[in-house]
């Protein structure tokens, strides 16, 4: 068996050297977005976005998302066909898009959704149009023209400015495959059939060989496919003869290749498109073929095919375009998407293992030991491969036939080095790989031949005074070789009984680790952290309680790390990284560290690196941040698996299925990048607004636009990008949204916002430097400034008006006291004259013994008397509030005048509508009603001789109607003496008159003798 090990690993060998070096592509296809998986060219703008014409739309890719542009028929506002041939960016910044099916397009990022596109389609009839719709290249001057490629108008310039569209040949029909620039600004353009022809862009001269009108000869490059200018000025030149021609700028002479001469051929294809590496190689795409990398300085070549069975292979052997975008990362389209190249990270050195045809299926990197000579021992589960500067060379380790699976190295102190296997350990001599078991290993039961296991980690330490090496047969509790007696000891041996002697809690040991103070643990699987007590000579175990906030975070432990001052480094399968004080018997759990932790390690700057879900992760204790290092070349291919592995330069390793990496602390910061982040939109129920943002970065919203979601992306290519936002005066700190594109805000109130988003490749590790939008939200009216003075002036003006108001009415209540006192001194001053005057000529009448004419004076004294109590008893009651209803009014007037006409030998009706009772009146409406009312009783019981008054009281349109009338002798309103109609207080009619004008209202007296008198009194309620 170990002589065909030796054949297939001197055949590997041979093969080995002369394998093309491979490259890793990444695949972007419809599954990720992608319009359609037939791409045709590939532009990236200055803003650093992606755009890729397919057969089926654009698209354009921000690293992560895909935004999908398609022609509607019928629609102007859309692009113009949907089979896109060509993209280019000119001078303003504009988008001109070439396609097969509608002629030319341009986008405008900055303009409103619905007018983005402007189409040049060909319209039948109208000259000023495009010629035809079918084109497969442009072409950018620095003048302000597009040149365009054709097929059936030849060369094409269209002046951006008027818009007109200039046929370089008027009469050709041809196709014109493709264009560019030589170094002195010279047009070239490959022809179908008629090879390549120049035009000078400023007199619009044409120069082409003339022998290529002539069919029948048989010339080099008939038919161009495609034209690329290099960096050296050198033209490279497809063509459908099955060879690469380049015009060498330097000798002004046509070179060819790919004809075999130098090894490189093309066989039955042919070249499709050129590209350009930043280290000046050429990448040349062929129609069938794969990917051609040439160095035109050496003229080394190698080929790169797709394949279905090697992750990262290219797409498709049918490469349609190349491009190398400014950051040099190259995207090569295909019939099947896009292969996109990156290269490797240059601090993360991933090498693959050569594959074992017949031996093994799938190798996996177990342990990595590097010698003094840089050589890297890999452990497998194949046997042990060594990396040279040379390659690899394999050396399979078997036992009885069997290839073993090698789970890692161990050298002890005396420089003796072993392998762990899953058969057991083995002794083991680099210098001329002879490897064998320990003495006496045949006679342990679990040390003779491990069942279904294997061994994981091998410690030195003494045990009874006696050195020894402690083992971890993984499943099979620990066992120890006594160096001395040169015998195993492990779980079978009832002598010893090491698990109940040991306290042995646990049967799964991930690691046996001895720190710098020669203190002994392991890590278990179910027991947490055992540490040896050297005075018991026992293991006391730290496990999770979750009550005690200071212990370990998860039962679970896989690896352990020296810090820092005695302190230990834990990683646990489920509860992330903790750090054990050893002194303080506490654990400190890391929060922001992943959960699933494998294998760590510590650096020269105490920085612990961890593997944590296939990728590499670091923590820096000073501050407190972690971070993490994926790319896809490892994730691709699994991840890194297991433990990592250092050496004395302080490089790290670490291994996965079929390769491992290698990389230096030092170096990595290099690796982080902050790619500007650029708002893609800005939206409001669904709705883009995008277009509204000024040249001052601002968008001005009013206040029914306070829900929106702000999208952003920053184009990076190489790796995932991470995001953080804040909007200040919203949100009090950065927000972390991982690999999240959106910002969602809702109900924001008016003001002024500033919305700050920025971008990294590795969390933890941020740039001060963010993109910044500032949203001003317009407040409502009832929120602006004008407002609230509005308010102010309003409250100002109205707080006058109660002061006003109030000023008024002391006003009329003093207007009010006026009349009542000057209704009291009319009315009782004269009534009290009166009776000063009467009561003068009663004494003259009772000295002179007159008792009749006394008896008449004191008559009269009484009356007066009487009267000017009746009118102050109405003048209180008129003023008292308690009587402000017209119910009660009416009430007082029924019962003054009912008795009065009755004595007089008159019948008295008052008439009203009901809803009159719930009418209210001020007091001087109340006063002057009432006492109009009884002045024309008063005269109507003295004067109208009458039998009957009837009284009806109405309201209509806000004013108050009372008529009276009466049935009595009446008189001539214009001949009968004023005089006659007083009564002794002299309220009269001129009073009447003058109470109604007071209250803005009329009193009309319609009188006739021997007709009676009517009277009404009208006033308005307001």
């Amino acid at each position: 068996m170990r002589v065909i090990f030796i054949i297939l690993f001197t055949c590997y060998r041979i093969w080995g050297m002369a394998e093309t070096p491979s490259l890793f592509f990444r695949h972007i296809t419809t599954q990720n977005g992608l319009s359609h998986n037939n791409v045709n060219c590939i532009l990236q703008d200055r803003h650093g976005f992606t755009w890729i014409g397919t057969n089926d739309g654009l698209s354009r890719f921000d690293g992560t998302t895909f935004r999908v542009f398609r022609h509607q028929p019928g629609s102007a506002q859309t692009i113009s066909g949907n089979i896109i041939m060509d993209i280019c960016e000119d001078g303003n910044g504009y988008l001109w898009i070439a396609t097969a099916d509608g002629g030319l397009s341009r986008y405008d990022r900055h303009a409103a959704t619905d007018a983005q596109f402007i189409q040049y389609r060909h319209k039948p009839g109208d000259s000023t149009s495009i010629p035809v719709n079918s084109l497969n290249a442009l072409l950018p001057d620095k003048k302000g023209h597009l040149w365009l490629a054709t097929s059936g108008a030849g060369l094409l310039r269209f002046e951006i400015a008027t818009g007109r569209f200039l046929k370089i040949d008027p009469s050709s029909r041809r196709t014109c495959t493709d264009i560019c620039f030589d170094s002195n600004g010279i047009i070239w353009g490959g022809r179908q059939g008629g090879s390549y022809f120049k035009v000078d862009p400023v007199s619009l001269q044409e120069k082409s060989d003339p022998l290529y009108l002539n069919p029948y000869l048989k010339l080099p490059h008939v038919t161009i496919t495609c034209l690329y200018l290099d960096q050296r000025k050198d033209i490279w030149m497809g063509s459908w003869d099955n060879a690469i021609y380049r015009f060498n700028n330097t000798t002004k002479a046509e070179e060819v290749l790919a004809n075999g001469r130098n090894g490189l051929t093309l066989g039955e294809d042919e070249a499709t498109s050129f590209g350009e590496d930043g280290s000046g190689n050429m990448w040349i795409g062929t129609k069938r073929s794969g990917l051609i990398l040439l160095d035109p300085a050496t003229g080394l070549y190698s080929r790169h095919y797709s394949s279905l069975s090697r992750k990262g292979a290219l797409s498709s052997n049918s490469i349609n375009c190349i491009y190398t975008d400014p950051q040099q990362n190259i995207w090569i389209g295909t019939d099947a998407g896009i292969s996109f190249y990156a290269g490797s990270f240059k601090s993360f050195r991933q090498e693959y293992l050569p594959s074992l045809p017949g031996i093994y299926k799938e190798l996996s990197v177990n342990d990595i030991m590097v010698m003094p000579d840089q050589s890297a021992w890999l452990a497998t589960n194949a046997g042990i491969f060594m990396r040279h500067t040379s390659g690899f060379e394999y050396l399979p380790v078997s036992k009885e036939d069997t290839l073993l699976n090698v789970s890692g190295f161990f050298k002890d102190s005396n420089g003796q080095f072993y392998l762990g296997t899953d058969y057991s350990l083995f002794r083991f001599d680099p210098s001329n790989f002879n490897y064998g078991l320990l003495p006496n290993t045949s006679n342990d039961m679990v040390m003779k031949r491990i069942i279904a296991s294997r061994i994981v980690s091998v410690e030195e330490d003494s045990i009874n005074g006696k050195p020894a090496l402690l083992v971890s047969p993984y499943g099979h509790y620990i066992a120890y070789y006594d160096l001395s007696s040169k015998r195993w000891i492990s779980r079978g041996d009832s002598i010893n009984q090491i698990i109940s002697r040991f306290n042995l809690a646990d049967n799964l040991i991930h690691k046996i680790y001895k720190d710098p103070k020669k203190r002994l643990w392991l890590a278990t699987a179910k027991n947490g952290l055992a540490q040896w007590d050297r005075f018991s000579k026992q293991y006391r175990y730290h496990i999770n309680d979750p009550s005690n906030p200071y212990s370990i975070s998860n039962n679970h432990v896989y690896d352990m790390a020296a810090g820092v001052g005695g302190g230990l480094w834990v990683s646990t399968f489920g509860g992330g990284l903790n750090h054990f004080d050893p002194a303080l018997n506490r654990f400190t759990y890391i929060s922001n560290t992943p959960n699933l932790l494998e294998g760590i390690c510590t650096d020269h700057n105490q920085r612990v690196w961890m593997i944590g879900n296939g990728q590499l992760h670091q923590y820096d204790p000073t501050e407190k941040q972690t971070r993490t290092y994926a790319f896809e070349e490892i994730e691709s291919a699994g991840g890194v698996k297991g433990d990592i592995y250092s050496d004395q330069q302080g490089y790290l390793y670490a291994g996965g299925k079929g390769f491992y990496v290698r990389f230096h602390p030092d170096s990595i910061e290099s690796t982080v990048s902050h790619p500007e982040v650029k708002l893609t939109d800005f939206t409001i129920f669904d709705n883009s607004f995008l277009h509204l943002k000024t040249d001052e970065d601002q968008i001005r919203l009013d206040h029914t636009s306070n829900f929106f979601n702000i999208h952003f992306a920053a184009p990076w290519y190489k790796e995932k990008v991470y995001y953080q936002y804040m909007l200040e005066g919203v949100d009090p700190r950065w927000v972390d949204a991982g690999d999240q594109q959106v910002a969602p805000y809702t109900q924001l109130g008016g003001g002024r916002y500033r919305f700050k988003v920025r971008s990294t490749t590795v969390p933890g590790i941020w740039d001060e430097q963010a993109t910044i939008l500032d949203i001003i939200i317009t407040p409502p009216f009832w929120q602006r400034w004008w407002f609230y003075l509005l308010l102010a002036v309003a409250a100002a003006g109205l707080i006058y008006l109660i002061y006003r108001y109030r000023i008024n009415e002391l006003l009329k209540r003093q207007e009010i006291r006026n009349r009542i006192a000057r209704d009291l001194h009319d009315n009782m001053g004269s009534t009290l004259s009166s009776i000063s005057i009467y009561s003068q000529v009663a004494k003259i009448y009772k000295e002179q013994q007159k008792t009749k004419e006394l008896d008449d004076t004191l008559e009269k004294i009484s009356g007066a008397s009487g009267e000017m109590i009746s009118e102050m008893n109405d003048i209180v009651w008129a003023i008292n509030p308690r009587n402000d209803s017209m119910e009660k009014m009416l009430q007082r007037m029924e019962s003054y005048a009912r008795p009065l006409l009755k004595a007089g030998g008159m019948n008295f009706e008052l008439n009203y509508p009901d809803e009159l009772k719930h009418l209210n009146l001020n007091m001087e409406q109340r006063k002057n009603l009432y006492l109009v009312f009884k002045e024309v009783i008063n005269n109507s019981v003295k004067y109208s001789g009458g039998s009957n008054l009837w009284v009806d009281i109405s309201k209509s349109h806000q004013f108050l109607s009372m008529h009276i009338k009466d049935d009595g002798k009446g008189f001539d309103v214009q001949t009968q003496p004023v005089a006659n109609l007083l009564t002794l207080s002299g309220n009269g009619l001129r009073n009447m008159q003058r109470r109604a004008a007071e209250m803005g209202g009329s009193l009309e007296i319609t009188s006739a003798a021997g007709e009676g008198t009517r009277i009404l009194f009208r006033f308005p309620l307001t």
